[in-house]
């Protein structure tokens, strides 16, 4: 495995692959990751009254962060995130994200469960099958944004029927989607979205059953893209889980960051983090 240096905010591999990253907060160190096509901006805000230390990087395709010059997957992500904690010094650690950053923690915890002193899984949208059908509109705008223009792709999005619903009963979900096809990807590579959704997130999920560390798990309703019932399938094969299902966040948006933020702090609390 590659060693990274630290230099300020950015960490570099030796195959030359920049990782930018903020920290924020004052509390046990906590590696949190983003969401597919998001950033270190998602963690920063929704996790800005977390009583926790935290790490959060750019990953590779996303933000401030480089490319990887070959396939994307979670084992990749994996590696590099290892490589990020060996960097940091960081021996005991809190890892956890939001959708695909979840994923990435489950699947190091796995590796890691000896340094893994708890999980925080915010609304997972993979398991242990690949092309997950709540993925496939993502993935649908990743294959456009390869291969057509970006007016085409937009385009495309607008005859697609979920979207079209979406568009008229949850708004706040059908911008979500529609930000994945905006110019936040206008310097990285589209490639990420369709590779992404061709992975899992860890092999096997009743392999999880052998972890047990204390884990936070949330999901809320209205959200086809990361639905109810992933975050409860994990939850189910982690012994030390809580679960919580939360105010809509595309609809009761302040509800739900209240509740998350009040849910995760007596969580830390509770397990002395």
């Amino acid at each position: 495995m590659s060693k990274i240096q630290i230099t300020s905010e950015k960490i570099s591999n030796e195959s030359n692959i920049s990782i930018s990253y903020k920290v924020q907060g004052i509390g046990y160190p906590t590696l949190l990751m983003h969401g597919l096509g998001a950033n270190n901006r998602q963690i920063l805000s929704t996790f800005s009254a977390t009583n926790a230390r935290i790490w959060s990087p750019d990953l590779p395709g996303h933000g401030h962060s480089d490319n990887f010059q070959n396939a994307y997957c979670f084992a990749k992500f994996k590696e590099i995130m290892i490589a990020f904690l060996d960097s940091l010094q960081i021996e005991k650690v809190i890892l956890g994200g939001i959708s695909m950053g979840s994923g990435i923690a489950i699947n190091m915890a796995e590796s890691l469960s000896d340094r893994v002193a708890g999980l925080i899984i915010c609304r997972p949208a993979w398991l242990d099958k690949q092309r997950p059908d709540n993925l496939q509109i993502i993935s649908d705008i990743g294959n456009w944004l390869q291969n057509k223009t970006l007016e085409q792709a937009k385009f495309e999005l607008s005859r697609n029927l979920q979207f079209q619903d979406l568009l008229k009963t949850n708004p706040n979900c059908a911008a979500s989607i529609e930000a994945s096809i905006n110019d936040r990807f206008s310097n990285q590579t589209h490639s990420v979205l369709s590779q992404m959704i061709e992975g899992r997130a860890f092999e096997d999920l009743e392999n999880l059953n052998h972890l047990n560390m204390p884990t936070f798990i949330t999901a809320n309703e209205n959200d086809p893209i990361h639905p109810v019932s992933i975050a409860k399938k994990i939850s189910m094969n982690i012994r030390n889980s809580q679960f919580h299902i939360l105010p809509s966040r595309y609809l009761e948006p302040k509800k739900h960051q209240r509740e998350l933020t009040n849910k995760l702090n007596n969580f830390l609390g509770s397990n002395n983090f």
